[in-house]
């Protein structure tokens, strides 16, 4: 099985959507307590989701998302990678706010708002933490081809 956790409306064929919000989901659950048995998941995207969690509750979804991923499965993370921001924003000077915190003039969705900042370097070491073993960055992204994003794989 393959879970796309924290979807919204950005649905890949083959796998069960899963998100708070209710609109275009098959499943409606809180990231951090989800409600699947341990080990059942072969591959897991996690797409533009732990910036919207402070760095707590995205812990707290790191090691939910390990329980559920079966041994040898894969976990994909996109985000938007805060030094690469710095780093565009330097060439544009229009990106780095919604880089850095989001959409924060999206007063009807406030969770569409960042609460955390990630790089590379930093997931790879998180990750590593929770005993995944193998972690590396790659190039293509299923999100958006920003250069300020990163995509990193994780086998646990």
């Amino acid at each position: 099985m393959k879970l796309n956790l924290c979807s919204g409306k950005t649905r890949f064929e083959g796998f069960i959507n899963a998100d708070l919000d209710p609109n275009g989901s098959d499943v409606v659950c809180d990231a951090r307590k989800l409600p699947f048995k341990n080990e059942v998941f072969d591959t897991i995207l996690l797409i533009h989701t732990l910036e919207h969690f402070n760095i707590h509750h995205a812990w707290d979804v790191l090691v939910e998302i390990r329980r559920v991923l079966k041994r040898g499965g894969r976990l994909h993370i996109e985000f938007p990678d805060i030094f690469k921001a710095m780093d565009a924003y330097r060439n544009d000077r229009s990106n780095l706010v919604q880089a850095l915190w989001g959409d924060i003039n999206n007063k009807d969705k406030p969770g569409w708002s960042h609460l955390s900042g990630w790089t590379e370097d930093w997931i790879i070491r998180d990750i590593r933490k929770l005993g995944y073993r193998d972690v590396f960055p790659i190039s293509k992204r299923l999100h958006r081809n920003w250069e300020r994003d990163t995509a990193v794989i994780a086998i646990k």
